[in-house]
């Protein structure tokens, strides 16, 4: 039964504690919200890839730099923590571990972010705080007030910091008058693309899969940021739930929908609050809430997401003949020579060379590009051949147009995400014969849709 005053549990009831689980095992729902860190992930054999669940808890793959070719068989490699990792990446106040925020330090660090916030107006019905840096110092305080604060794992808080820090970053593109109202209209996906570059350029979020598992979980975070109060207006709850749980933890945004909401003046905050609880209670109920849901198998994963099934539990039959190997990433983050060191076996269909056969440049239009590589795909998946397809695929919409064509013809398909610090692309960027021009290419960051698991049935992060 959910309590009658949610504003007040968000301020200090806790659920009951949960039984211990086994080593190996996630931290339960109960004992997220319990402040119960999870188990110590033993490291992985060198042989194994990263799968997709296991990138978005931040397991990384095989062969990261500075690992052995191969370990002794039964010899575990252990992973570094991820938190030793954030600290030494991101800056002193942007690890935030107590009660207390060095806000001078936050603004030393991203100026132009606070202010740009600073200057971006709100609502007062729904923010009588005022602006939207006056919101984002309320909620990052008011998540730090939450009573499970303060013994959550320290990689957790700095998701969650970091997460209330950007997730109103895109108001101030988005933000204008309407009807004599501010609005500030797709501002979380604005946010989100913006909040993605900080991370990776500015904070070097970038390269080890660790680290990149965390920054676009901080991503889906900012991106979802209001999903918790507003599930139940979804035609289908559960497929919001589980498909949020394969890019994040329901719990944590559960957190920051109460933290958004507990740092504003405003209407309907007890209302909003018992919505979030409602949320909460959907996603443990379901499994969801501090970990991916469990599908029986990869395919049948991809057969709820498609559509073709109507409850995650079910089970569709696996008739699929073989895997096409999808390559996405920026322009020289090295997708040419993983192939070349990995994939040398496999037929390949290259826009890049189909540019050359066809003489289209970058900056005119890709139809013809487009359709002579998909026919080429084509005739591969008719013929059963397994190969791999050599393109950015940065945005959604790109990628959907060839995985469909590849399940139409009955395969699997894995999508190998390639990249390094933009700087360092950048620089192998221009050293390329046909580099990209430099105003074309510092554009394509903030138009990345990052491959998810929901995508594909196998997602390889840099491996």
């Amino acid at each position: 039964m959910l309590p009658n005053d949610c504003h007040r549990r968000a301020k200090g009831i806790l659920p009951a504690a949960a039984r211990g689980r086994p080593q190996h095992c996630r931290t339960t729902a109960l004992e997220f919200f319990k402040g119960i860190p999870p188990a110590g992930a033993p490291g992985r054999p060198q042989c194994c890839r990263t799968t997709a669940s296991e990138f978005f808890k931040g397991i990384s793959p095989a062969g990261a730099p500075g690992c052995p070719p191969r370990l002794a068989a039964g010899v575990k490699r252990v992973e570094r923590p991820l938190i030793d990792k954030l600290r030494e990446r991101l800056p002193d106040c942007l690890i935030v571990t107590g009660p207390a925020i060095d806000w001078d330090g936050v603004e030393r660090v991203l100026p132009d972010t606070a202010a740009s916030l600073r200057a971006t107006g709100q609502d007062p019905v729904w923010h009588a705080e005022g602006n939207v840096w006056n919101h984002t110092k309320l909620v990052a305080e008011a998540l730090t007030r939450l009573p499970y604060w303060p013994t959550l794992p320290d990689e957790a808080k700095t998701r969650l910091f970091l997460a209330a820090l950007l997730h109103d970053i895109g108001k101030p593109a988005a933000t204008r008058i309407e009807n004599g109202r501010v609005v500030s209209p797709r501002h979380a996906e604005i946010g989100a693309r913006e909040a993605r570059v900080i991370l990776w350029d500015r904070l070097g979020l970038n390269t080890d899969p660790q680290l990149i598992a965390f920054r676009e979980e901080v991503v889906s975070l900012i991106r979802f940021h209001s999903l918790a109060v507003h599930f139940q207006e979804r035609s289908d709850p559960l497929l919001t739930a589980v498909r949020f749980s394969m890019v994040g933890k329901n719990a944590e945004l559960a957190a920051i929908g109460q933290a958004d909401y507990l740092g504003r003046e405003g209407n309907a905050l007890d209302e909003s609050l018992e919505k979030i609880e409602r949320f909460r209670l959907f996603a443990e109920e379901h499994g969801i809430l501090d970990r991916p849901y469990r599908f029986t198998d990869d395919h049948s994963k991809i057969g709820y997401f498609s559509g073709r099934l109507q409850h995650p539990s079910e089970v569709l039959r696996d008739d699929t003949w073989g895997e096409v190997i999808i390559l996405s990433g920026l322009p020289a983050s090295g997708k040419d020579t993983y192939i070349k060191n990995h994939l040398s076996d496999r037929p390949m269909v290259s826009l890049d060379a189909w540019r050359d056969r066809l003489g289209i440049g970058w900056t005119e239009n890709q139809d013809r590009v487009v359709d002579s590589a998909h026919r080429q795909a084509a005739g591969l998946l008719r013929q059963r051949t397994e190969f791999v397809w050599n393109a950015t695929f940065l945005r959604r919409d790109f990628r959907q147009p060839a995985i469909q064509l590849c399940r139409r013809y009955g395969a699997r398909v894995r999508i190998i995400w390639l990249e390094a610090s933009l700087e360092e692309l950048r620089r192998r960027n221009r050293l390329r014969p046909k580099s990209v021009p430099d105003e074309v290419y510092d554009k394509r960051p903030r138009k990345i849709d990052f491959p998810t698991p929901l995508e594909a049935e196998k997602l390889d992060i840099n491996p």
